[in-house]
């Protein structure tokens, strides 16, 4: 099953079709249909499908602290898929999830991350948030990406040359 590329779809729908039996599970308990247990929304996280993102979207918009911090741990492992960005940016604003933010966006290390991670790196005034983006665009590794990176270090752009500097070093390209 690992090495059979032609199967992850088929194991895309069974662990969906999974997952809804869980959700008609959790509502004849009575559940409210809006807050799902955190084992399931773990499950639901789990697909690394772009469809996910907008029920994901809508799930932080209603969930409680503890949802949100499920749901953008999950979105790390969505990897390729720069939608995820949406989310992250209105958690980096919430201090019960900000963490959790910071984590997926250490994860988000794919060439589709690049445009989200530099807009995140420009506009945040904060210094943790930066610092944790120019380490993953540094390790995107691609050609775009260095030149970010070289940017930042001519520039010093909020006092990160020096770091931008040992980043090119210890990320460079062939």
């Amino acid at each position: 099953l690992v090495g059979d590329s032609s199967r992850v779809w088929d194991v895309q729908r069974r662990t969906s079709l999974l997952i809804l039996l869980a959700y008609d599970a959790h509502r004849r308990r009575g559940g409210d249909p809006r807050h799902l247990p955190p084992a399931l929304l773990q499950r639901v996280g789990s697909l690394n499908h772009p469809a996910i993102i907008a029920p994901l979207a809508r799930l932080y918009d209603v969930g409680t602290g503890e949802d949100k911090q499920i749901i953008v741990a999950r979105l790390g492992a969505l990897r390729g898929h720069k939608e995820i960005f949406s989310i992250i940016d209105r958690a980096l604003r919430e201090p019960q999830v900000r963490r959790a933010a910071l984590v997926a966006l250490r994860q988000a290390i794919f060439p589709q991350a690049l445009e989200p991670l530099a807009r995140i790196f420009n506009t945040s005034d904060d210094r943790e948030t930066k610092d944790v983006c120019l380490r993953s665009i540094a390790q995107v590794g691609t050609d775009e990406a260095c030149e970010f990176v070289l940017d930042v270090m001519r520039s010093n752009t909020g006092g990160f040359g020096s770091k931008a500097r040992q980043l090119l070093q210890d990320n460079a390209q062939e």
